[in-house]
C-alpha cells in the first residue's frame, strides 16, 4: 500500500472534503433561514462562501487555496480560543481538527512552490 505524501494530492482530497462538508452545511443555512435570524445567516453564509473558495482552491491545487485554507484556519483557531474566554469548554474533536490543520497548513505552506 503507497502512501501519499505529496501536499498537493493531499490538498485535493483536503478540497473535495471541504466542499463536501460546505454542501452539507447548507441544510443548517435553512433551519436558520427558517428561524428568522439575520446577522447569523449573514454569518453562516459567508463561513459557506470562504469554505466554498477555500475548497475549490485547495482542489484546483492552487496556490491561493493554501492561503484561504490558512485563513480559515486562523478565524477556526479564533473561534476556539473566543469559547474559551467566553468560558465554555471547546469541542474535544474541534481542538483535534484544529492541531491536525495546524499541521497540515505548514505543510502545504512549506511546499506551496509546488501548488499553481
Amino acid at each position: 500500500m503507497e502512501i501519499m505524501l505529496d501536499p498537493v494530492k493531499n490538498a485535493k482530497a483536503i478540497g473535495v472534503l471541504t466542499l463536501i462538508g460546505v454542501i452539507l452545511s447548507i441544510f443548517p443555512l435553512l433551519l436558520i433561514l427558517h428561524l428568522g435570524q439575520p446577522l447569523l445567516v449573514v454569518i453562516y453564509s459567508l463561513s459557506l462562501l470562504f469554505g466554498t473558495v477555500t475548497g475549490i482552491g485547495l482542489l484546483m491545487g492552487k496556490r491561493w487555496g493554501v492561503y484561504f485554507f490558512g485563513l480559515s484556519l486562523f478565524t477556526s483557531i479564533g473561534l476556539t480560543v473566543y469559547q474559551m474566554i467566553q468560558g465554555s469548554q471547546p469541542n474535544l474533536l474541534t481542538m483535534i481538527l484544529d492541531v491536525i490543520f495546524i499541521g497540515a497548513f505548514f505543510w502545504f505552506f512549506a511546499s506551496r512552490s509546488r501548488f499553481n
